[in-house]
């Protein structure tokens, strides 16, 4: 469906740029297997020139995901379309897997299972084809499957411990804002589900001494990777929307006048960044079919979040555990501070649908949970 889209109606766009380096990088392994060698174990941003600067994508997520897809595009002959059909297979195996795992132990669950990642029309469509986002969705619930089924046997695979260690440093390469906001996402709610039971009281210090473990992997991260360095990441944001808004028409792009790339700047125009993200700011501009679509899946995510919101408070069986409580506030604060981090980030409305499925998709998620325990208690 991706390539379909992008063919007959963007006549372009990332997916075949993506391809053709990748085409190159397959072509280059055949034909000159030691160079290949050299570029796929070089480290990122320090890839060979002579190869880097033939490629249209040259930033060092997008040569992870050429590598990885000029791997298959050997045993595919270069074919688009198959190599397309690997990568949407993955993709919905990943996300089988959560799923299915997620049903097994929770077996109550229905409808937070299967709308949000395969009836929400931006996540089916983005979750599919050659494009970053398509192996990342695979990556991060086959991730989020695996912890699931970890904490509810309490013993672990190892072999599939190594294969989803593998998964998360290609996360970390290829979209590392995925990485982080899954890393969060885990580590607390790993900490809240090990205190959830009936009645238990908030222990301050547990709780300060796990705050201060996170705050400490935090600060450990920028040695793990270059887009980690809090210090320029308010001028990569700067960047990053001056870019993508100054080449965005009027009426498709979030629009923030007082983001400076400073803090306050950012403080300021977050509340904004968070509203057009859904598309609330420009509704009444004139739109393409896309685009309404767009908008209108924003508004039932919306609805069905403040239904969540509304009947959070109403569920016995959350009153009594403050610490799944304390899971849920985290998990919609955590991923609504992602959104609007996207919303500055990419300001252009068309590529934000892509770039916040994974945020999109868990809040409809966690807020179709939240209704689905009111139901059960009816």
């Amino acid at each position: 469906m991706v390539g379909i889209i992008y063919t007959y109606y963007y006549q372009g766009g990332d997916t075949f740029a993506l391809f053709n380096d990748a085409k190159f990088l397959s072509e280059l392994a055949i034909n000159q297997p030691s160079e290949y060698i050299n570029y796929i174990f070089s480290r990122p941003y320090h890839y060979p020139e002579h190869i880097q600067s033939q490629l249209l994508k040259s930033n060092a997520s997008t040569s992870i995901f050429c590598i990885l897809l000029s791997l298959i595009n050997i045993f595919t002959n270069n074919n688009y379309w198959i190599s397309g059909l690997f990568f949407s297979t993955f993709s919905f195996m990943g996300i089988w897997f959560y799923i299915n795992t997620l049903k097994k132990y929770n077996p109550k669950l229905h409808f937070s299972l299967i709308l949000p990642f395969i009836v929400l029309p931006s996540f089916a469509f983005w979750s599919s084809g050659i494009i970053k986002e398509s192996i990342c969705m695979g990556i991060c619930f086959s991730i989020a499957g695996f912890w699931v089924k970890t904490e509810k046997e309490k013993r672990i695979n190892w072999p599939l411990l190594f294969i989803h260690l593998l998964f998360a440093f290609l996360l970390l390469q290829i979209k590392f804002y995925y990485f982080l906001y899954l890393f969060l996402m885990l580590s607390v709610n790993q900490f809240m589900f090990r205190n959830n039971t009936s009645n238990s009281k908030v222990n301050i210090k547990t709780y300060f001494a796990f705050i201060v473990l996170i705050i400490f992997i935090l600060l450990l991260l920028p040695k793990i990777h270059y887009h980690f360095d809090y210090q320029r990441l308010l001028t990569t944001l700067e960047t990053n929307y001056i870019k993508l808004y100054s080449t965005s028409k009027d009426g498709t792009a979030i629009e923030l006048p007082y983001f400076d790339g400073s803090l306050s700047g950012f403080i300021i125009s977050f509340p904004s960044a968070l509203i057009g993200a859904f598309e609330l700011s420009n509704w009444n501009s004139s739109k393409t079919l896309f685009q309404w679509y767009s908008l209108i899946e924003n508004l039932i995510v919306l609805i069905v979040f403040a239904s969540a919101i509304f009947q959070f408070t109403k569920i016995e069986n959350i009153k009594k555990r403050p610490f799944l409580i304390g899971a849920f506030i985290f998990s919609i604060l955590c991923t609504l501070f992602f959104i609007g981090i996207m919303g500055i980030a990419s300001p252009n409305l068309g590529s934000l649908s892509r770039y916040k499925i994974l945020f999109l998709s868990t809040l409809t998620h966690i807020s179709l949970i939240i209704l689905e325990q009111r139901r059960k208690v009816d």
